[in-house]
């Protein structure tokens, strides 16, 4: 049975991107043959990142080091994620410098003399919510946004990617909820994900 971790990453329980998870989450619990463990990320303890505490300590961070092993171990990862002034919430950066201890293989370098990714394993879908209207960020700044962004890091990290959904001009004043379109294409798309998970597992 293949088994999917949905992080939860922003600090806003039930806001725009938690809902937009949830939809997707509706869509994979159509295809019986998935486990899923949905993680709110902001309940994970964690130190922030530095060089001399790179290696999670499972005796200080027992939470960071379970939620690692399980996604390492996962065939599937979705990631639902506000976008905060063009980038991730700080405790997602944290959690990809934390855990690149895992995801990389310092001892064997690719042909750029970079560690090789070692999550190959990982098939990846994002789900981002931001104010930002559609059209700016498909003209001025699709390369730089999470969904983009989030793709080359779990690219380097070995993993695939298998597509995202970005909730465009989502606030306080127009939320998710309210928007039964791109929760409808969420849901669509979290199913066909689990049958295309299913699909390569069997």
């Amino acid at each position: 049975m293949p088994k999917i971790v949905a992080l939860a990453c922003s600090p806003s329980k039930g806001f725009n991107s938690d809902t937009m998870l949830d939809a997707f989450l509706a869509g994979i619990s159509e295809i019986k043959e998935v486990k899923v463990e949905k993680i709110y990320l902001n309940d994970v303890e964690m130190q922030n990142y530095n060089f001399l505490i790179r290696l999670p300590d499972v005796a200080k961070e027992p939470q960071l080091v379970a939620l690692i092993d399980k996604i390492v171990s996962a065939d599937g990862l979705v990631v639902a994620t506000p976008c905060f002034n063009f980038g991730v919430p700080a405790a997602l950066k944290n959690l990809l410098d934390r855990m690149s201890y895992k995801a990389l293989n310092p001892k064997s370098l690719n042909w750029l003399s970079q560690p090789k990714g070692l999550l190959t394993n990982l098939h990846n879908f994002y789900l981002v919510s931001c104010g930002t209207p559609g059209w700016m960020v498909r003209v001025f700044l699709w390369p730089i946004f999470p969904v983009n962004w989030l793709r080359v890091v779990f690219g380097y990290f070995g993993s695939k990617t298998w597509g995202g959904i970005y909730g465009a001009g989502l606030n306080t004043n127009n939320l998710a909820k309210n928007n039964p379109k791109l929760l409808e294409w969420c849901r669509k798309a979290g199913r066909g994900y689990a049958q295309r998970l299913v699909k390569l597992l069997a």
